[in-house]
C-alpha cells in the first residue's frame, strides 16, 4: 500500500494559497503605487487646487490623504507591538518597512476607498428625467381694501364687554 493516496488534493490547496498569496503581493504593490503617485500629487495641490482634466484636488484633500497616510504608517507598526507585547505573537521585525508601507496605503488609500463607499451609498439617487417646471394657476386678484376700515388693534381682556 502506498503512502501518497491524498497526495493530488494536498497539491491543489497549496496551490490555490500559493495562488491567493502572490495575488494579495500584487494587489499590495499596485496600491503602494498608486498611494505613491497619489502622494506626489497631493504634495502639488498642497496650497493650491491641482486640477487634471475633470478632476481637481483640493488642499484639504491633499493634506487630509497625506495625514491619513502618515496615521496609518505609525499605527499599523504600533499594533503590531501591541500584539507583540501583549499576546505574545512573534512579529519579524525586519520587515518594518513593508508594515510602514503597508500602513501608510492603508491610511491613505484605505480610507479613501471607505469614504468613496459611503459617500455613494448616503448620496440620493441621480435622476436622469428633467421635467418642466409646473406652471402655477395665477392667484385671483383681490380687491383693494377701502380706507374706511377700522384699524388693527390688539385685543384686550375687557373686549366681550365692549361689544355687549
Amino acid at each position: 500500500m502506498s503512502s501518497n493516496n491524498n497526495n493530488g488534493a494536498g497539491m491543489a490547496v497549496a496551490f490555490a494559497i500559493a495562488m491567493l498569496g502572490i495575488v494579495g503581493i500584487f494587489i499590495f504593490a499596485l496600491l503602494a503605487f498608486v498611494a505613491f503617485v497619489l502622494t506626489a500629487l497631493a504634495i502639488f495641490a498642497w496650497n493650491s487646487p491641482l486640477t487634471l482634466g475633470k478632476w481637481t484636488l483640493h488642499p484639504h484633500e491633499a493634506r487630509a490623504f497625506v495625514t491619513r497616510g502618515i496615521l496609518g504608517a505609525f499605527l499599523v507598526p504600533a499594533f503590531l507591538l501591541f500584539v507583540n507585547v501583549f499576546l505574545n505573537i512573534h512579529i519579524e521585525w525586519n520587515y518594518l518597512s513593508y508594515m510602514l508601507v503597508g500602513g501608510y496605503t492603508l491610511g491613505s488609500i484605505g480610507i479613501e476607498i471607505i469614504m468613496a463607499d459611503e459617500q455613494t451609498v448616503s448620496a440620493p439617487p441621480v435622476t436622469t428625467y428633467i421635467s418642466p417646471t409646473p406652471q402655477l394657476p395665477a392667484s385671483p386678484k383681490q380687491a383693494p381694501q377701502s380706507m374706511e376700515t377700522e384699524p388693527f388693534r390688539f385685543a384686550s381682556w375687557d373686549d366681550e364687554e365692549e361689544r355687549g
